[in-house]
């Protein structure tokens, strides 16, 4: 099962606790290590602005605590990639991906839910996990 989001590295995006719920996943279904993979791609957004930074460098850490603590040989649980992709390329993960996480802790209108849905294949459709505090839920 892939599990993907995509946005721009803020703090409202709740990235942190995103990350910290994977991890209770993994550590609570152990059954599911080596089937599952969480790709977050969080392009820098304000890099000049310190909390942005710190966000960056926090969820580095997180991600390679978390990859360290439950990974292995052969399977990386989480995937953080801190860089833009073309546009194009989004929309063939988004169709691939089983799961669409778009769930910040406040947010305005949230194009990627949208996209996400357009995206998908109708004859093997991924599901959307959307936070009722997202733009897009209202």
């Amino acid at each position: 099962q892939n599990i993907f989001s995509v946005e721009r590295l803020d703090y409202s995006k709740g990235l942190p606790e995103r990350f910290l719920a994977y991890e209770a996943l993994l550590e609570k279904y152990p059954q599911h290590h080596g089937k599952i993979r969480y790709t977050q791609i969080a392009p820098t957004s304000r890099g000049d602005v310190q909390a942005y930074q710190d966000i960056r460098h926090q969820l580095e850490n997180e991600a390679g605590r978390i990859n360290g603590k439950y990974g292995k040989l052969g399977w990386t649980p989480l995937y953080y990639l801190n860089q833009h992709f073309d546009r194009k390329l989004l929309m063939k993960i988004f169709r691939y991906s089983d799961v669409g996480l778009v769930t910040p802790l406040r947010d305005g209108m949230n194009l990627v839910a949208k996209e996400y849905v357009a995206a998908q294949d109708p004859a093997n459709p991924g599901v959307l996990v959307l936070s009722q505090f997202a733009g897009a839920a209202n």
